[in-house]
């Protein structure tokens, strides 16, 4: 699992769950999958994603490199594009 302690990045390429910690108002991230398995995205607790889940489709669609921005606002963690993510 890939669990950042902050957002250093803008992009993460991932290839298994990844968990979101708490970000800074306005800050975007994308986070790209690397395979063609399905890939969880969590946040850890405390931290509110702002939808139910978020899965990177890979395996269940056939799809690589399947993603989703996110940006932080009121200590949230909203989805503003995605594509191949199933977003409950």
């Amino acid at each position: 699992d890939t669990a950042p302690a902050s957002i250093e990045a803008s992009t993460y390429f991932v290839a298994n769950t990844f968990t979101l910690p708490g970000g800074e108002e306005g800050q975007e991230v994308t986070i790209i999958s690397r395979s063609a398995s399905d890939i969880e995205i969590n946040t850890v607790t405390g931290v509110d994603l702002g939808v139910s889940t978020i899965t990177l489709t890979g395996a269940s669609a056939n799809i690589v490199n399947a993603s989703a921005t996110l940006r932080c606002f009121n200590s949230k963690w909203f989805v503003i594009a995605s594509y191949g993510a199933t977003i409950v």
